[in-house]
C-alpha cells in the first residue's frame, strides 16, 4: 500500500515498523496492550512492550537504595508478565529503558523506527498534571511519532474487530 502524505508518496504501509506500547503494571497499560494487540493482528507488525525504569527522587540515605531497586525490579517483572499475558501468540518483545518516562519512550521509539506509540491513560486532575505531570501529555506534545491513547471503556469486541 502506498500512502500519500502532503503530496509525497510513501513506499511502505502506514504501519510497517513496530508499534511501541508504553507499559508499567497498571490497568491503563493493560488497556494499551489490548488495543495494540487488536490493531496489529491484521497488519502483522511487531509490538514492543516498553517499560521505563524511572528512579524517583529519594533521600540521600543509602539505606533506601536497595528498597528502591527492589521496587523497580518488582515493577519490571509485573509489567513483563502482564505483557506476556496480553500479547500471547503475537510477534512481540519486551524492552526496558531508564530515565524520565516520556523522553525515554520517545527516544526508544525513534531509535527502533516505530510507526506508532500506544499508551494507556486515565484522567488526572488539572492539579495532578501541573504538579506531577502526565506521561501521556508529554508524548502527545513532544513525540514526532503518532500517539494512540487507550482509555477504559473504549475497548469492546464490537468496535475493534
Amino acid at each position: 500500500m502506498n500512502a500519500s502524505i502532503g503530496g509525497t508518496a510513501r513506499s511502505r504501509p502506514a504501519l510497517a515498523g513496530p508499534v511501541v506500547v508504553a507499559i508499567d503494571a497498571s490497568e491503563p497499560a493493560r488497556w494499551g496492550l489490548t488495543l495494540a494487540a487488536r490493531l496489529v493482528v491484521p497488519l502483522a507488525v511487531p509490538i514492543v512492550a516498553l517499560h521505563v525504569r524511572h528512579v524517583p527522587v529519594v533521600s540521600a540515605d543509602a539505606a533506601t537504595i536497595p528498597d528502591v531497586e527492589a521496587a523497580l525490579e518488582r515493577a519490571q517483572a509485573a509489567a513483563e508478565a502482564m505483557a506476556g499475558e496480553a500479547l500471547a501468540g503475537l510477534n512481540w518483545r519486551f524492552e526496558v529503558a531508564s530515565g524520565l518516562i516520556g523522553p525515554a519512550i520517545i527516544e526508544r521509539a525513534e531509535a527502533m523506527h516505530a510507526d506508532l506509540i500506544v499508551v494507556g491513560a486515565h484522567r488526572h486532575s488539572v492539579l495532578h498534571n501541573i504538579f506531577v505531570g502526565s506521561t501521556t501529555l508529554h508524548l502527545v506534545d513532544h513525540s514526532p511519532i503518532p500517539v494512540l491513547i487507550a482509555r477504559q471503556g473504549r475497548l469492546t469486541s464490537s468496535n475493534l474487530t
